[in-house]
């Protein structure tokens, strides 16, 4: 059973708003335990609570005043589509699977992303998943390629 639309668009507005606070124990209450997220970083996905932190807590560490602006959203039974703009400071070293650490350059990134969430019947948050130009973002914060 899914949830209702407004349920899961409300979730989902109500997610990114906690987690722009960068309130880890906040925003995982609102996950389900078996949370899978997907992004141009982490394309194999990155599964449950455990590691949702920790891929969190990387990223916050890279660039602190890290947030996303919620453009456009639209839902439909448990999901969820919206558009969000991210922006942040790479002022912390960038952990990204599969390479060394990313030392800071101080550059500021701003770029559009698509993203999709599912939303099951508790209205928690099962799957999270990102869409945007990695290499726009990896340019922007300075990475020589």
């Amino acid at each position: 059973m899914s949830a209702p639309v407004n349920g899961s668009e409300d979730a989902v507005k109500k997610y990114v708003a906690v987690w722009d606070r960068h309130d880890l124990d906040a925003s995982e209450k609102m996950l389900d335990p078996n949370i899978v997220l997907y992004s141009p970083l982490y394309p194999n996905g990155v599964k449950g609570l455990a590691a949702h932190h920790e891929a969190d807590v990387k990223f916050f560490k890279s660039m602190p005043d890290f947030e996303f602006k919620v453009q456009r959203i639209a839902a439909k039974d448990d999901f969820v589509a919206a558009e969000l703009r991210g922006t942040g400071t790479s002022t912390g070293p960038a952990e990204l699977p599969g390479r060394p650490p990313l030392q800071p350059t101080g550059r500021r990134v701003e770029f559009q992303l698509a993203s999709f969430f599912r939303v099951n019947s508790k209205g928690l948050i099962e799957e999270e998943k990102y869409i945007y130009d990695r290499l726009v973002f990896l340019q922007q914060i300075g990475v020589k390629l």
